[in-house]
């Protein structure tokens, strides 16, 4: 692939790719293999250096959403773009936001919506023009080569993203990971692995599977036994096989235990958010810099789950001026996100329904969904909310998550100290009063 750059007036051209970028698919759109076109903007936001380098993107994967402010399903899935930019900037993702208005239109949008990724002001219609867009929101990835990896929308841009980073996207393997930087005592694989973990583990993960399948520690066989119980609690179990400090003896004893009559469907993402604030709590200039950055989701998962001390939430209160506006709407945004997926686990996944079933529904405009897949029998699989793609396994956790996560936003909202204690149970007790409305509401 060759690297130039374009520079006349305020305009920068950064080529990704220059031998095929005309190629399109069979709907005018560009095909997947091309030549990504030119990356050229009037301006540029987010980007401190005023510009982009070809050294800022040669070798990695570009993600390059389009978007308009007036755009309704944009403003639903930039959210869930902002955080693919922050969950993997360091992985060697480059987000760029792209749109054809002024950066005087789009810097105070960007604020407000609080995005940090690069975003192109291509007043021109360039970039529209040259990668063939036809509709909003479209996102387009380019793999390390420069080439057209996906064309799609941000609802189905995760499984691609992570396929041009060499991630793994299997739970198991994912777990397995972690185990493995364990016994090394490899804290940063172990942090690593337990990230990648809540990103892609579920509530029904075959831990007794696991376990069976997985090879005697080195060591293992030469150690005396270890005849001590092992705890009856699966997480509590996996704790101990994964500790760094369990003696090699000890660690393949839990194993075996698990391999013998370990739980078939264990919730894998509660243990893994549980270990990361046992692992690695919230340290104070952490949150700091995420409150200095605006970072909400960030700070609001750490709180549920990083175990964060008495100065951090000081810290939040004293914020409160800087950090209402958003994390304001940000609690709206959660509850509404809850709901939606409430609506698809109990009114939507249950009943097995097809598209034309679920768009004839009475609550089909108050789950506004943008995109979905279909499986056997054209049944519905999965549906977007807030960008992402909620299947039957996931829309129940879901919304659990963002009724917490919509508490500790209040909490920083009116400047109080979130109540983390007690976030499970009132998430619990808004999650029984959604659901009341919503039966009262659509029953039939």
């Amino acid at each position: 692939m060759r690297y130039s750059r374009m520079t006349s007036f305020l305009v920068l051209g950064l080529l990704l790719g220059v031998s095929r970028t005309t190629a399109s698919g069979e709907d005018g759109a560009l095909a997947v293999g091309a030549d990504a076109p030119a990356i050229r903007a009037a301006a540029w936001l987010n980007v401190p250096s005023k510009t982009l380098s070809a050294d800022d993107l040669k070798g990695r994967v570009v993600l390059v959403e389009f978007f308009e402010t007036g755009c309704v399903p944009c403003k639903r899935t930039l959210p869930h773009v902002q955080q693919l930019h922050q969950r993997y900037a360091a992985r060697g993702l480059t987000v760029i936001a792209v749109s054809w208005e002024t950066a005087a239109v789009l810097a105070p949008f960007a604020s407000e919506w609080g995005l940090t990724m690069p975003i192109a002001c291509d007043t021109a219609r360039v970039m529209i023009g040259g990668y063939r867009i036809a509709k909003y929101p479209t996102s387009i990835l380019i793999d390390k080569e420069g080439h057209v990896a996906h064309v799609g929308k941000p609802v189905s841009i995760d499984g691609p993203i992570e396929a041009a980073l060499g991630l793994q996207t299997e739970p198991a393997e994912v777990l397995s990971t972690y185990a493995d930087a364990a016994a090394k005592k490899d804290p940063v694989g172990v942090r690593t692995a337990i990230e990648r973990l809540i990103e892609r583990a579920n509530a029904e993960f075959d831990l007794k599977a696991w376990a069976g399948s997985r090879p005697a520690p080195e060591g293992g066989g030469d150690a005396p036994a270890d005849a001590t119980p092992v705890p009856a609690d699966p997480a509590k179990a996996l704790t101990e096989l994964l500790a760094s400090a369990t003696p090699v003896a000890r660690r393949e004893a839990v194993r075996l235990a698990l391999a013998d009559s370990g739980p078939t469907s264990f919730d894998l993402l509660a243990f893994a958010r549980a270990s990361l604030g046992r692992e690695f709590p919230l340290a104070l200039k952490e949150a700091k810099d995420a409150i200095a950055a605006g970072r909400l989701d960030e700070l609001a998962d750490a709180f549920l789950d990083r175990q964060p001390p008495p100065a951090v939430l000081d810290e939040a209160v004293k914020a409160k001026k800087a950090l209402a506006p958003r994390a304001t709407k940000k609690a709206a945004e959660a509850r509404t996100d809850a709901r939606k997926a409430l609506i698809l686990a109990e009114l939507v996944f249950p009943k097995e329904m097809t598209v034309g079933q679920a768009e004839a529904a009475p609550f089909w405009e108050e789950l506004a969904a943008t995109g979905w897949t279909l499986g056997p029998a054209g049944l519905l699989a999965s549906c977007d909310v807030g960008g992402l793609l909620l299947r039957s396994t996931t829309a129940s956790a879901y919304a659990d998550r963002r009724l917490a996560q919509a508490i500790v936003f209040e909490a920083l909202a009116a400047g109080k100290k979130p109540a983390l204690a007690a976030a499970s149970a009132d998430a619990a007790k808004a999650r029984v009063a959604i659901l009341a409305d919503l039966r009262s509401k659509y029953a039939r």
